[in-house]
């Protein structure tokens, strides 16, 4: 698996160290467990992704195109992938980009917490790049709006938890996202809903749906 280097990624969290002793058995087994999730949760999110263009009850959408690849950024944790999206027409001026932090919860699950450029340009084009090294790109965490992943055979599923992720768009209280992955599509739902539950913004009917491009060996 090709990683890149990202150099010193800049973020508003505070990182606290922790000594390791030795593992008990069962906490080894443990380990091992969530090493299987950290890595199934890589297979299925790493790649290139083509939605086409589609028509929604919101109007039409542009085709996009998505690119996920995994990068070491060792502030910010030991799994960790950077998400760039952009129309197809024009994918070297991506219109969304995040870094994607992954912690294993245990055998199965997993928490996907998402930070975001400030600068769109500072990462830009970083799955292309042999190293980043001497990258630096201030990101941002929004509270709450983190994402537990259920690992299946041949892929998962993740989404936000419970009311906590806020959007204030269209009268919303809080917004969710929803990510379906399998071995040859995946999909995002996000929804902004009101204190009721009512949908505020987004088509709970209308996902945005990407095929995989298989890559080339």
């Amino acid at each position: 698996m090709r990683k890149l280097v990202l150099g010193s990624v800049l973020v508003p969290l505070l990182v606290v160290g922790a000594v390791r002793g030795a593992r008990s058995p069962s906490s080894a087994h443990a380990a091992s467990a969530r090493d299987g999730v950290a890595l199934a949760v890589s297979r299925a999110l790493e790649g290139r992704f083509v939605a086409p263009a589609t028509r929604t009850a919101a109007g039409s959408r542009p085709a996009v195109a998505r690119r996920v690849c995994e990068v070491t950024a060792p502030n910010l944790g030991e799994h960790v992938f950077y998400v760039e999206e952009s129309f197809a027409a024009a994918q070297r001026r991506p219109f969304a980009a995040a870094l994607l932090i992954v912690t294993p919860v245990d055998g199965t699950h997993a928490r996907i917490t998402e930070l975001r450029p400030r600068d769109l340009s500072a990462l830009a084009g970083t799955c292309d790049r042999a190293t980043t090294r001497s990258q630096a790109a201030p990101v941002t965490a929004e509270p709450g709006c983190a994402m537990l992943a259920e690992v299946r055979a041949h892929g998962l599923t993740a989404r936000t938890e419970g009311d906590r992720c806020p959007s204030l768009l269209n009268g919303a209280h809080h917004r969710t996202r929803t990510i379906t992955i399998d071995d040859a599509s995946l999909a995002v739902l996000d929804l902004g809903l009101t204190h009721s539950g009512a949908v505020a913004w987004g088509d709970p009917a209308a996902p945005v749906r990407y095929r995989r491009v298989p890559t080339r060996r």
